[in-house]
Parts: C-alpha cells; structure tokens; sequence
C-alpha cells in the first residue's frame, strides 16, 4: 500500500517535472525567438547607424569644403575691395591734384583776362588820346590852313593889281605849299591809322592766343574729368556688382549653414535614437542572458528533480527527507526568483542611469551647437563688417 502511493506520488511529480520542462521548453523558445528578433534588430539598428555616421562624415566634410570655398571667395573679395579701394584713393588723389590745378588754371585765366582787360583800357586811352590828339592837330592844321588861306587871299587881293603871270605863279607856290601840308598831314594820319592797326592786331592776337590756351587747357581739363568720370562709373559699378555677389554669397551660406544645421539636427535625432536603441538592444541582451542563465538552472533544476524522483521508489524511507528537499529547493527557486528580481531592478536602474548619461550628452551636444552657434556669428560679423567697409567705400566713391 505503502509502496504504491509512492509511485502515484511519483508519477504524479513525474507528470508535473513533465508539465513543467514542457512549459521551459516553451518559455525557452519564446525567449530564444525574442533573443534572436532582437539581435536581428541590434544588427539592423548598427547597419543604420553606421550609414547614419557616415553620412554625418560626409554632411561635415561637405560643410568645411563650402565654409573653406566661402573663406576663400571671401578673401578673394576682400583683395579686390582693398584693390579698388587703393584705385579709388589713387584717382581721388588725381582728382584733387586736377581740382588743384584747374583751381591754379581758373586764377591764371581770371589773371590773364584781368591784365587783358587793363591793356584794353590802356589801348582805349591811348586811342581816345591819340584821337584827342588827332582832332587837336586837325584843329591846328585848319587852323593854319585858314590863316594860310587869308594870308593867301590877302596876297591874292594885294596882288589883284599885279601882272598876270606873276599872279599865276604865286597862285601855284601857294597851292603846292598847301598841296604839300594837305599831303604832310594825310601821313601823319596814315602813320597814326597805321600803328593803331598793328597795336590793335597785335593786342588781339595776344588776346587770341591767351583764349586759345585757356581754351585748349579748359578742354584737357574736361576731357581728364570726363575720364575720370567714367573711371569713377566703372568702378562704381564693380563696386556694385562686387556688392550683389557678396550678398549672393552671404545668402548663399546662410541658407546651406541652415541647411547644415537642420541635417545635424535629424542626425543627431537618429544618433540620439540609435544610441537608445542600442541601449535597448543590450538591456535585452542582458535580460536574456539572464533568463537563459535562469532556464539552465531550471533545466538542472529539473534533471536533479527527476533524479531524486526516480530515487525514490528505490529508496521509500527517505521520501520525506526528499519532501523537505524538495521544500527547501523551492525554497531556492523562491530565493532565486527574488534575485532575479533584485537584477532586473539594479538593470533598471542601470537603465535610468544611461538615461541621465544619454541626457548629458545631449546637453553636451546642445552646447557643442551653441558654441557653433558663437563661431557663426562672429562670421556673420565679419561678412557685415566687409558689408559696412563696401558701403563706405561706394559713399567714397560717390563723393
């Protein structure tokens, strides 16, 4: 009787070691199947950061190539600005030096014309002189010829009673003797006709020829200010085009830095994900490490069960030794159970700490971005800079 209630209770722990190896085995397969699903997951999220990366290198690489070829483009326009600024100092320095001396033109002209104005007031006071003179000696010599005609017409009369000849001859003595002050008198006009006409030609050539250079000076004068004129055109206008393009550029690097800056952003976001997922990826690592480790002790568990099992229809007498064993294992199992629990919360906990970890590094990020941040303005600075150094240049160059 003894005997058979034993192997009833054998075989009923037997069923029940069954039940529970079958209800491992299937724990066991699920586990397994989770553990490969997540290394599966682990793989592809590593392939996915690893592209990720990657594609970061090449975002990075492409940045420093546009920010070196946006340094260079801006040194290069920074040389030519210099450059035409010097060009713009030199032909403002020409254009002081022809103000001058269109100034020092202006005083000699003003001068020229002052000296010719006197020597035309001079020349009118010599003429009216001259004139005055003129009709003084006319004068006089209408004078003598009168009181030659009356000393004449006294003779005439007082020779009325003279012979006829002697009438006729001094008739002719007195009109040569006129003749010859009529004569007399129309070269000394002439004479007088003659040098007002080579004083009055000579003045006017001079006057000619001071026109002729003050004219010829006035139009260099013009023609180097029209040059001039159109060299300040034309550089105004390099200014110009140089001022659009660097515009250009700078809205060029402000949009491909916004662009930088928004791909960093979804990378760091992926980076930032895989970096969780990796975490998760290890969390389930170490948790079915775990419960493998848990299952090949229930495993054990359960071939020493069914050895003591088997031992006891063998060895009946020790059947409640083998119930306190089988207690006292329990026991452990319970035991074991709590440790289990006691690591899956020191892994959460390991867990939380990644998490603070994770949010560090992404503070870190934050201010590695914020320091990028600094060094882009200050390179905005330094393109408003150049700008203001252009505007001041194009406001030279306009006055």
């Amino acid at each position: 009787m003894r005997e058979q209630e034993l192997t009833q209770r054998y075989r009923e722990r037997e069923r029940q070691f069954e039940e529970l190896q079958k209800d491992y085995g299937e724990k066991l397969r699920v586990v397994q199947e989770q553990c490969a699903d997540a290394e599966k997951e682990r793989l592809a999220l590593e392939a996915e950061r690893s592209g990720l990366m990657q594609q970061l290198g090449d975002y990075q690489g492409e940045a420093q190539g546009v920010a070196s070829e946006l340094n260079a483009k801006i040194s290069e326009l920074t040389v030519a600005l210099q450059e035409k600024s010097e060009k713009v100092a030199a032909l403002e320095g020409e254009l002081t030096q022809e103000r001058s001396q269109k100034a020092t033109l202006d005083a000699t002209i003003k001068e020229a014309g002052e000296t010719l104005e006197k020597e035309r007031m001079a020349f009118e006071e010599e003429r009216k002189t001259f004139k005055e003179e003129l009709v003084r000696r006319e004068s006089q010599t209408g004078k003598r010829l009168e009181a030659l005609k009356s000393k004449l017409q006294r003779q005439i009369d007082e020779e009325r009673t003279q012979s006829e000849d002697e009438r006729n001859v001094a008739e002719q003595k007195n009109l040569t003797k006129i003749e010859g002050l009529r004569t007399g008198f129309q070269r000394e006009r002439d004479d007088f006709e003659r040098i007002r006409r080579e004083q009055e030609e000579q003045l006017l050539h001079k006057l000619d020829s001071t026109r002729n250079k003050a004219k010829s000076i006035i139009e260099n004068r013009d023609r180097k200010l029209k040059l001039m004129e159109v060299e300040n055109g034309e550089l105004r206008a390099n200014l110009d085009g140089l001022e659009a393009k660097f515009g250009e550029l700078k809205e060029k690097y402000r949009e491909e830095v916004t662009a930088l800056e928004s791909a960093n952003t979804k990378l760091e976001e992926k980076s930032r994900m895989v970096d969780r997922l990796a975490s998760l990826s290890t969390e389930s690592e170490r948790e079915s490490r775990t419960l493998n480790a848990k299952i090949d002790e229930q495993n054990e568990e359960i071939k020493r069960s069914t050895e003591r099992t088997r031992s006891l229809v063998a060895e009946g007498k020790q059947f409640r030794e083998e119930r306190a064993s089988l207690k006292a294992e329990h026991s452990r199992e319970l035991a074991e159970r709590e440790s289990t629990i006691a690591v899956l919360k020191r892994n959460l906990e390991e867990s939380r700490e990644a998490i603070t970890d994770l949010k560090q590094s992404v503070a870190k990020v934050k201010n590695d971005l914020a320091a990028r941040d600094e060094a882009r303005a200050a390179a905005f600075e330094l393109m408003d800079g150049l700008h203001s150094a252009i505007e001041v240049a194009h406001r030279l160059v306009k006055d």
